[in-house]
């Protein structure tokens, strides 16, 4: 993963934060419901946090490095949620 560690924790704070482990669950079954896919759960949780991006894109980091991130913190597998 190209994200130093510092940004990754940042990362992980917000969205951790933001929603409890209770609320990721209750919003990963509605994404199921409707259909919508695992990437776009990770990216609306992202936003939804409140994460200011813009220093990951001034490092070099683009939209892969920052959704590699994001698999590792709110991961989903069939068993997941």
């Amino acid at each position: 993963m190209k994200m130093h560690q510092q940004d990754f924790l940042a990362l992980e704070a917000a969205i951790k934060n933001r929603f409890s482990a209770a609320d990721r669950v209750a919003m990963w079954s509605r994404y199921v419901a409707r259909d919508l896919g695992a990437k776009r759960f990770r990216w609306d949780l992202l936003h939804a946090s409140g994460f200011d991006t813009r220093g990951l894109y001034a490092a070099g980091l683009n939209d892969s490095h920052i959704d590699t991130a994001l698999r590792r913190i709110v991961p989903i597998n069939k068993n997941s949620y």
